[in-house]
């Protein structure tokens, strides 16, 4: 099927927010987001599991990612939050070198990203001043903060209040 290509991309999408994501976990978000209709699900006339809606998968992903707990001590948290107008995003770094931050909006689409330069192990701080990385202000509502360092990651849920 033509769809191999579509659904093979949306799942590196997905393993590039989370390396350690196994392939089975990966299915299942994809087919949680998945959308059905008249044409989807049932018999062999019918279009697979449901038509790829990969903004669906990758928000599915990103508000249950917490539930699975860093293996290396990665850590992020943001204070103050909810917040108005910035908030500081504390993480600590397990291993020296460098790290992203990212913020996503629920849809799952990036809104704002800072590299982290290289530097040893510990504690750094960033701050988030709530706007988008054109400088626009972005809107009221939930966000993930999301720090990567290799193939560890950590997220935190931020409320923008205006």
């Amino acid at each position: 099927s033509a769809s191999g290509p579509h659904v093979a991309g949306a799942a590196a999408l997905l393993k590039e927010l989370l390396p350690d994501l196994d392939n089975a976990r990966c299915e299942q978000i994809l087919r949680a987001g998945a959308g059905l209709d008249q044409y989807t699900g049932g018999g062999i006339h019918r279009w697979g599991a449901g038509k790829l809606r990969i903004q669906a998968a990758i928000a599915n992903l990103l508000t249950h990612i917490h539930a699975t707990p860093p293996r290396t001590g990665l850590t992020l948290s943001a204070a103050p939050n909810p917040f108005n107008p910035a908030t500081t995003l504390s993480f600590n770094l397990p291993q020296s070198g460098p790290a992203e931050v990212r913020i996503f909006d629920m849809k799952g689409r990036e809104v704002w990203q800072q590299v982290i330069d290289d530097g040893p192990a510990g504690w750094r701080q960033v701050s988030w001043q709530g706007r988008d990385q054109a400088g626009k202000s972005a809107a009221s509502g939930l966000y993930f903060a999301h720090v990567k360092q290799g193939r560890a990651v950590s997220v935190c849920k931020v409320s923008l209040i205006k």
